[in-house]
């Protein structure tokens, strides 16, 4: 699942921020480029820290080279 972070004023609620949803020990956790940190980061999910958009998105299958 993808969680999005709304945007400040004035983007018209477009969404700034993509994050990809993990479950880790029981805890629901998003993984994201921190600009804050400068790096990839696991943190909790948490709507206080501005994840409100969540979206399902589909499998695609890939084939092989080769493959028919």
């Amino acid at each position: 699942m993808l969680v999005f972070k709304g945007a400040p004023k004035g983007y018209a609620g477009e969404p700034h921020h993509v994050g990809l949803v993990a479950e880790k020990n029981g805890k629901t956790t998003v993984i994201h480029a921190s600009s804050r940190q400068g790096i990839v980061t696991e943190d909790e999910l948490r709507a206080k820290d501005g994840w409100t958009l969540l979206a399902i998105h589909r499998m695609i299958r890939a084939q092989r080279k080769g493959a028919e």
